[in-house]
This record gives structure tokens, C-alpha cells and sequence, in this order.
């Protein structure tokens, strides 16, 4: 199940095989496909055309044009949910002054060293907890001036792990 975003609107979207369900009731439509980003929707007697401009999936975003009406789509899927509840998804301005473990866990591996510059979507550790490896990024630019933890070694939530 995905929950998408368009404005202000949110919708729980499950596809299961060929059947597709929106907020819990069955959608009875039928797809061609016209190329690789532009379909034919024939939903309750009506034909609607979409074109799938862009589809970013670091971002997990996707811009369509339905009816000739520009649509900007957020995914967000179970394993998003499961971080948003855990508080890893926090965004962060533009220049960073720390990095705090988003959740209890065991640091794997550090990525950069002191002095080292970094920038948005650069990777600065990788933690591992409730089984997965988690790789940090860097959620906005800044030096590492001192990282103040070490591999192998447990960090609790909201630990300071590096300064900026």
C-alpha cells in the first residue's frame, strides 16, 4: 500500500496484481499504453490521458499531466511510514550543524573524516538497527569538524554522532 500526496489531498493506494483500490474501494479502469510516458485511462465511460513527465525516485516524486493538467505526486511507501514514525524522516536546512542518530542502533561504517567537506545526499555513516543497514545522509552542506563516535560502537537516539 502507498500513500500519495498531491496538494493538499492524501490518498491510500494498494495495487494487488491487476486489481487497484483508492482509499479502500475497487477502481474498475482500463490502461493502454500509448508509449513509455503517455497512457490511455478508461475509467466509468470517460478516457483520460496522462503523461509521466518525470519520475524521481531518490525524491520519490512523480509529475504527471492528466488532461492536460500538471499533477505532482509524493509517494510515500510502508518502510517511509515505519522511518517517519521513528523520526528519520527530518529534514534538515540547507547548512547542518550536527548529525543525531535518528534511531538506537550499531555504526557500521563512517564515511567521511574530519575537515572533509560535505554536501546534500552525501554519505556520512551507515547504521544498522532493527536489522537493516541504514545509510546517513547528509541533509544539507557543512565541514566535519569532529565525529564523535566510532565503528562497531552503539548509539542511542538523538546521539550526536558528528559536528559540523
Amino acid at each position: 500500500m502507498y500513500s500519495v500526496k498531491t496538494g493538499t489531498q492524501d490518498f491510500k493506494v494498494e495495487l494487488n496484481g491487476l486489481e487497484f483500490h483508492i482509499n479502500g474501494l475497487p477502481i474498475e479502469a482500463a490502461v493502454d499504453r500509448i508509449s513509455t510516458s503517455r497512457y490511455i485511462v478508461h475509467y466509468k465511460n470517460r478516457c483520460h490521458t496522462i503523461v509521466i513527465l518525470e519520475v524521481n525516485k531518490e525524491e520519490k516524486t512523480v509529475d504527471l499531466i492528466i488532461n492536460n493538467k500538471q499533477i505532482n505526486l509524493k509517494l510515500k511507501d510502508k518502510l517511509d511510514a515505519i522511518l517517519e514514525k521513528l523520526g528519520m524522516n527530518q529534514q534538515v536546512g540547507s547548512s547542518i550543524k550536527e548529525l543525531k542518530a535518528p534511531m538506537p542502533g550499531l555504526i557500521l561504517e563512517i564515511c567521511v573524516t574530519e575537515n572533509q567537506e560535505v554536501i546534500k545526499g552525501d554519505p556520512l555513516l551507515v547504521l544498522e538497527a532493527m536489522k537493516m543497514e541504514n545509510v546517513i545522509k547528509a541533509q544539507g552542506s557543512g565541514v566535519v569538524k569532529s565525529i564523535l563516535v566510532k565503528e562497531k560502537q552503539s548509539v542511542e537516539k538523538n546521539q550526536v554522532v558528528i559536528k559540523f
